[in-house]
């Protein structure tokens, strides 16, 4: 399955409410993923750098599931 990386950046006084809210990530993310093909998601963060990688079988149909669109995971 091919692999994808894409690098965020957050705001500066966003970082600690960041680290918050990825303490627990909500169950209907982690299904949402694995709905539209998305596994082995990792996402590493350098002070405001997030770089994110995962395995997903059709990057494009993915993002055009509205994953990153859907009002509840911006």
């Amino acid at each position: 399955m091919p692999r994808a990386a894409f690098r965020l950046r957050i705001k500066s006084d966003a970082a600690e409410g960041y680290d918050l809210d990825h303490q627990n990530v909500w169950p209907e993310l982690l299904a949402k993923l694995k709905e539209v093909g998305i596994s082995d998601y990792s996402v590493f963060r350098r002070e405001q750098d997030l770089f994110l990688v995962m395995r997903v079988v059709d990057f494009k149909a993915a993002w055009m599931a509205r994953i990153a669109s859907t009002g509840r995971f911006r």
